[in-house]
């Protein structure tokens, strides 16, 4: 089976439920369990980096919810990689 989380709840469920050997693609925010990012694609990007802060980020995606804006976006190079 080939498994891609679009959200770091479900990264961690699939881990949990030891399928982790069959996780191929994650989210730039999956951060638990330690280290699930290397060796995997990451298929869903966003807009912030690390030196954003927590109320940095609720500004930014304020305005782009207001504005029907992307805030999370699938990178369909990357995915198309993991599905091949």
């Amino acid at each position: 089976m080939r498994i891609v989380s679009l959200l770091p709840s479900t990264t961690e469920i699939v881990c949990d439920l030891g399928l982790a050997d069959q996780l191929l693609g994650v989210t730039v925010e999956c951060n638990w369990p330690v280290g699930v990012r290397d060796g995997r694609e990451i298929v869903v990007g966003t807009f912030t980096d690390p030196s954003m802060s927590p109320a940095d980020i609720d500004i930014i995606v304020r305005q782009r919810l207001a504005c029907a804006a992307v805030v999370l976006q699938i990178d369909p190079q990357n995915l198309h990689q993991v599905i091949e």
